[in-house]
């Protein structure tokens, strides 16, 4: 009598598993670029031409490409899901109204992955712009969330436009920071 081997009965259904979830990420995977064209009724309540547009959406979608590739917790905007029971998730929830469990997994340089409103590659910029300063006021704040606010604005600003970022305590009385 002939028997199959376990691992030649259970290939069909590791392909089956593996397909699944590959389909699944294709269909759910929000992709963040955005469209080079809009319609001429979009680009007319924009009060924008096409060919800018264009290259501000090309623009944009480089910098998404550029954007690292990461699936952590966080990234591209996305929650953070723990799997923890609710008892617990209340425990976590300190007195600031935030979960540090959360934080504390999300990188200070996590990607954003946000998609721009139309209005916003229509906004037009003058080429020269003097530098910005960035004041970051903060009172009992958890360090973590400064940090990674204090990322963002180096990491997303044009670096001839950042002159400085400017962390300031405003009296937190935490001993944490």
């Amino acid at each position: 009598m002939y028997r199959r081997s376990t691992s030649r009965r259970l290939l069909p259904w590791v392909s089956l598993v593996l397909s699944t979830h590959l389909l699944l990420f294709l269909l759910l995977h929000e992709d963040p670029r955005v469209e080079l064209y809009a319609s001429s009724a979009e680009l007319q309540a924009l009060g924008i031409n096409s060919s800018i547009y264009a290259y501000r959406a090309a623009r944009f979608n480089t910098y998404i490409a550029n954007e690292p590739h990461r699936s952590g917790p966080g990234e591209h905007g996305r929650g953070v899901h723990l799997k923890i029971s609710e008892s617990h998730m209340k425990e976590l929830i300190d007195e600031d109204g935030y979960n540090s469990m959360a934080c504390a997994q999300i990188a200070l340089d996590r990607s954003l992955g946000n998609r721009p409103a139309p209005e916003c590659l229509a906004v037009n910029y003058p080429d020269q712009l003097p530098t910005a300063s960035v004041i970051l006021i903060f009172n009992n704040e958890p360090v973590r969330l400064v940090l990674r606010t204090a990322f963002s604005v180096v990491n997303r600003s044009p670096p001839k436009m950042l002159k400085e970022v400017i962390l300031l305590d405003d009296g937190s009385t935490a001993g944490r920071l």
